[in-house]
């Protein structure tokens, strides 16, 4: 193979993995400003849910996507040119433990798509989160017109 087409491939798979990281941060990026001012809409299971399945699912899809980038980068380096396997690069590439990418990428996504879900759930106040609450889960205190005196609905 034309080594120009190794470099080609590489940089095509490395633009795609720019790519992705960029859509899994804006879409979860995204998912933290919902969550610090949702409001009352994220008492909706409806709403919860959707985030939740929003969370998971990109986390999926980009774990995949990137482990797949991940491979061919690999793969690709382990059939370079022998000129270029010998040279200090060359020899970087053939160093790479694989399999620690491969784990880090995992365990990275996640504890972020863990930490989503435990903020969409458990910090409503629905579910007796939030600074409404008052530590009474389920009873959602209401601002009395005359301060100092809280009433319930």
């Amino acid at each position: 193979m034309n080594p120009d087409h190794y470099v080609s491939l590489l940089i095509g798979r490395a633009a795609d993995a720019r790519a992705m990281i960029m859509f899994f941060a804006l879409f979860h990026t995204g998912i933290l400003i919902v969550l610090g001012f949702g409001g009352s809409g994220l008492e909706d299971s409806g709403v919860q849910l959707a985030l939740a399945a929003v969370a998971v699912l990109t986390g999926l899809w980009s774990f995949f996507f990137l482990d797949d980038v991940m491979q061919d980068l690999f793969a690709a380096a382990s059939d370079l040119p022998e000129d270029f396997a010998s040279s200090n690069l060359g020899r970087r590439f053939d160093g790479v433990p694989v399999g620690v990418f491969r784990v880090v990428n995992l365990v990275v996504i996640a504890l972020i798509v863990i930490a989503e879900v435990l903020a969409i759930y458990l910090s409503t106040p629905a579910n007796g989160g939030g600074d409404s609450s008052h530590g009474q889960p389920g009873r959602v205190l209401h601002r009395s017109p005359r301060p100092g005196r809280p009433y319930a609905p």
